[in-house]
């Protein structure tokens, strides 16, 4: 195996260091890279334990005594960062590394400080890009196990947390000559890349040998450097309350004065955590501004909540019959990178610039069928062919340059695929995808498959009927017999096929199942009806979860709830878990495939609300619930509710800079809701952005612990499988 990287050059320091006679700091010595690799036992350090009585027995025979060593390691419930003490650290020379483990993430560790426990440069040899690294020439790639300052990635590449040696295992890597910090930045000392195999090949294979970082966990203090200000050892994260304050402080409150029969229009009152957009009281009851049609890409602001919107185009106004939207909340509108926005309506698939409106022209898109948005390259765009012939094709296109490439041909026993707008998203590395898709001349034998990206292969090919053949495990239906699903999709780590029914209750084929991504077994049911949902991933980047209504609050049966379930259920159904109590119609749509820990809710049609000032929170709004039961409200979308067009359906970015909702900006465009003589007209609608800074967005929290939680911004939701996987037609090697 050959992967691709950047020369790495040794400095013009780490070579006059290697020169120097090794000078030995006792007790200053606080950071280290072992001189030595794993060997034969390749990934199998021991598990943690292991690797940091390998870094005590090193710092042992170098003569550093008296401290307790940590290996920068995560595993699949460790964060690596969490591990490591408070700081400062130090290195053999005695010169500092990092204050805390917050300098260590957003700094990083200067190339020429990396130095192992004898004062050597912690890069071996010079790289040549013309030959591979199996001979060690070159040695530069550092275990870590970490992608991102969460600490762990999602399906846990981290050779079965330190104890596998297995060629099928794999693991994630820094670079000890990288400096630079960041999620798989080629030159990041953390977190450069993925590999293959955590057999001893496998490490040698992409310039390492198992080598890894050591930290003494009590830091010390250096003769050399003028003593650092003491830094609290990051913990646990605290509760907190919807500003970000601790449990422990007094919060300010906002109290109501509005009534039904108030309609003045209330300023939000500022957030004690210092981000202006948004309203955080889940109590007060506010009424929209008149705020009249904007032209296109003027940004405006709505003056009761302070978020900044534009108006992407105006179809409902330029063109006869023509509208615009997000395709569906579950579905991620913005690619990556946020440089683009997919959009659909009556011109079919359109591609947006996010950086000033303009359409992308020159795109073929008449074909498209389920486009979803790769993670990388972060303007490819995956989709399947036409339904025009009996083939089923995967393809890929590239944005920038509307080149189409097929990228996996179905078996030919497959006919046709099953669009449907509410199936769910790509798992969040790119590398799984799921599809109902039909047997060649059979319309009503439906296959649930799930599709291997990364290794261009079909994993699960599941038989609907075969579910319901007499020793199958599924009842049919006294009525309507077999009982198809609503959509199909995976988790965000790619564990599981989802599958959501339209029946309900807790025998098999009902509420939402999950089933294995490879094998397709049954493994839980999480929610025993069909509610609106969607699958997300927790702050902790371990725990999938589905974010739901329930008919019945436990506060208040006349309500419903916001609740969440968490994946992969059990036998019969997962314990909600409730989060909110809002009224009815105000917790239709979720789209929870942003940043971790908070989705983005938005009201259906709503029409048994008579009309007239608001009478209650979040009525008509599209708000931010977090999984920590804190909120933030972001404005009314102001759509006429005629027809299913002009739905919110309201969609947020990977990370959460961007909201995308439709709205006819209650010019009622369509008649199926206002005028029920006219049922087939569906409404017409424009896409409208919002703009949030990341406090705004982000899980309540302060400082290193939301960093770290979070993720710093999950921009870069580059994930180890999807580095250069995916290839416009061609796989790339490996």
């Amino acid at each position: 195996m050959s992967f691709s990287r950047r020369a790495a050059i040794p400095s013009v320091l780490a070579m006059t260091l290697a020169l120097l006679p090794v000078v030995s700091q006792g007790q200053e010595t606080s950071f280290f890279v072992t001189s030595t690799g794993s060997g034969a036992a390749g990934g199998n350090l021991g598990g943690l334990a292991g690797a940091d009585a390998k870094c005590a027995a090193l710092a042992e025979q170098a003569g550093v005594t008296g401290m307790t060593w940590a290996a920068f390691l995560s595993t699949s419930t460790v964060n690596a960062f969490m591990r490591i003490g408070a700081g400062p650290w130090f290195n053999r020379a005695g010169q500092k590394i990092a204050d805390d483990a917050q300098d260590l993430y957003t700094t990083g560790v200067a190339a020429a400080l990396v130095l192992d426990e004898n004062g050597n440069p912690g890069t071996i040899g010079t790289y040549d890009p013309e030959r591979e690294c199996t001979q060690q020439e070159f040695d530069h790639d550092i275990l870590t196990g970490t992608y991102d300052a969460s600490g762990t990635d999602w399906d846990t590449p981290t050779c079965q947390d330190w104890t596998s040696s297995s060629p099928a295992e794999r693991f994630i890597v820094g670079h000890s000559d990288g400096g630079a910090a960041g999620e798989y930045l080629p030159q990041s000392w953390y977190s450069a890349h993925a590999n293959a195999g955590c057999d001893e090949a496998g490490l040698m294979g992409t310039c390492g040998r198992g080598r890894i970082y050591c930290f003494a966990t009590g830091g010390t203090q250096s003769t050399a450097t003028a003593t650092p200000t003491a830094t609290a050892t990051p913990t646990a994260t605290p509760t907190l309350t919807p500003d970000g304050a601790p449990t422990d402080t007094p919060t300010p409150t906002t109290t109501s004065t509005a009534t039904p029969d108030d309609n003045a229009t209330p300023t939000p009152t500022p957030t004690p955590d210092g981000c202006e957009a948004g309203i955080t009281d889940p109590n007060l009851v506010v009424q929209p501004a008149a705020i009249p049609l904007q032209p296109v890409w003027v940004a405006f602001s709505d003056p009761v909540f302070g978020t900044t919107l534009r108006r992407v185009s105006d179809l409902t106004t330029s063109t006869p019959s023509g509208f615009e939207t997000q395709e569906y909340n579950q579905l991620q509108a913005f690619s990556a990178d946020n440089a683009y926005l997919l959009l659909s309506g009556s011109e079919g698939y359109r591609v947006r610039r996010v950086a000033d409106g303009s359409l992308v022209e020159g795109l073929d898109t008449s074909g498209w069928n389920a486009a979803r948005w790769l993670p990388s390259p972060a303007h490819a765009i995956v989709h399947f062919d036409d339904n025009g012939n009996e083939s089923v094709i995967l393809q890929v296109t590239n944005v920038d340059t509307g080149d189409t490439n097929e990228y996996l041909a179905f078996p030919a026993t497959y006919w046709t695929v099953i669009t449907n707008r509410s199936s769910d998203e790509l798992s969040d590395d790119g590398r799984w995808l799921a599809a109902m898709v039909n047997r060649v001349g059979a319309e009503g034998e439906w296959v649930f498959v799930t599709v291997d990206l990364e290794q261009r292969r079909l994993a699960v090919q599941l038989e609907l009927e075969a579910l319901y053949a007499p020793a199958g495990p599924c009842e049919r239906d006294p009525e309507y017999g077999v009982v198809p699903p609503d959509w199909v999709g995976v988790s965000p780590l790619g564990r599981y096929l989802v599958v959501q029914w339209v029946r309900d209750g807790t025998s098999r084929c009902s509420g939402l199942e999950t089933f294995d991504i490879e094998t397709g077994a049954f493994v839980g049911r999480v929610m025993p009806h069909h509610h609106h949902a969607d699958l997300g991933l927790d702050v902790d980047g371990v725990t999938e979860f589905v974010m739901t209504t329930e008919l019945e609050h436990p506060q208040d049966p006349n309500r419903p709830g916001i609740a969440m379930r968490l994946l992969p259920g059990s036998a019969t159904e997962s314990t909600p878990t409730f989060l909110g109590m809002p009224q009815w119609g105000d917790e239709d749509h979720f789209s929870c495939r942003g940043p971790r820990g908070v989705c983005l809710i938005s009201w259906g049609l709503n029409t048994f609300r008579a009309p007239g000032p608001h009478a209650d929170p979040f009525e008509d709004e599209l708000y931010l619930q977090y999984t920590n039961g804190s909120v933030r409200r972001l404005t009314h979308p102001r759509t006429s509710k005629c027809g299913y067009w002009t739905q919110a359906r309201a969609t947020i970015s990977r990370d959460g800079r961007y909201v995308v909702f439709a709205s006819d900006w209650g010019r009622q465009t369509g008649q199926a809701t206002c005028n029920p003589e006219d049922p087939d007209d569906l409404g017409r609608s424009d896409p409208y952005l919002i703009e949030l800074e990341q406090c705004e967005v982000q899980v309540p929290g302060s400082s290193l612990a939301a960093l770290l939680l979070l993720g710093a911004g999950l921009a870069p939701l580059v994930a180890w499988r999807a580095r250069a996987r995916i290839r416009l037609g061609r796989r790339a090697s490996h």
